[in-house]
């Protein structure tokens, strides 16, 4: 049905994108642009999993995008860690009794 289609669309925003994209123009420049956006990610994920207060791959899980390509609905957004939740996160588990950094339980936090 017509309301099916339309709800398809709504969620999977590749499939609005995807036809009109040009491989032949875009994609070296959107590759460039992908490793450019990655060596960044790297050191600022594990910078931000450190003032969080966790070990660093939970930084680079973080920065993992592999989903919102299909689902996202803008271009320019960025999504991943930040230094403001990063220390938001820290000062609200240090304010727990108890609770040590690193253990499973701030982990689990």
């Amino acid at each position: 049905s017509d309301l099916d289609t339309i709800t398809m669309v709504a969620l999977l925003h590749i499939r609005e994108w995807l036809p009109n994209y040009s491989f032949e123009k875009d994609f070296a420049f959107d590759c460039i642009s992908g490793v450019t956006v990655g060596m960044m990610a790297i050191p600022q994920s594990i910078s931000y999993a450190s003032i969080a207060g966790l070990p660093a791959q939970y930084g680079l899980y973080s920065d993992l995008q592999i989903m919102y390509p299909i689902f996202g609905t803008s271009k320019y957004l960025v999504v991943g860690p930040v230094a403001v939740m990063s220390l938001m996160a820290r000062v609200a588990l240090e304010r727990i009794d108890g609770l040590q950094e690193f253990s499973p339980e701030w982990i689990k936090l």
